[in-house]
């Protein structure tokens, strides 16, 4: 095991010796994993106390539907236009909605391969 350490360590000192630059980056690097080391021992990665959790303001998903909605609720997607949430929630398009676009002057040979596919 000496043998291992002792030939490592000359090593080293023979890279050192080529390449000095090698001393600071080992400095630079040590230093940045001995910081992070100590950053992530003291500071806890989830939240500390239950005051930090925040809480959604009434109506603030209005896909949820109303409280007096005696079924539950809808599940149909509503946004408040322009997000101002003092106008009433419109009711968004499905996603499967196909839109149709007239484009004038298109050669009758693409528009033969387009309609194909």
């Amino acid at each position: 095991m000496a043998t291992k350490a002792s030939s490592a360590a000359g090593t080293f000192k023979r890279w050192g010796r080529r390449d000095p630059e090698l001393y600071g980056m080992l400095a630079i690097v040590g230093g940045m994993f001995a910081w992070a080391g100590s950053h992530f021992a003291r500071k806890n990665g989830t939240s500390e106390t239950e005051t930090e959790v925040v809480h959604p303001v009434h109506s603030a998903m209005p896909w949820e539907g109303d409280a007096s909605d005696k079924s539950g609720k809808d599940f149909k997607y509503k946004y408040h236009p322009g997000g101002d949430t003092s106008r009433e929630p419109k009711e968004a398009p499905g996603a499967l909605t196909r839109k149709e676009v007239r484009v004038k002057d298109v050669n009758p040979e693409i528009l033969e391969k387009l309609m194909q596919k």
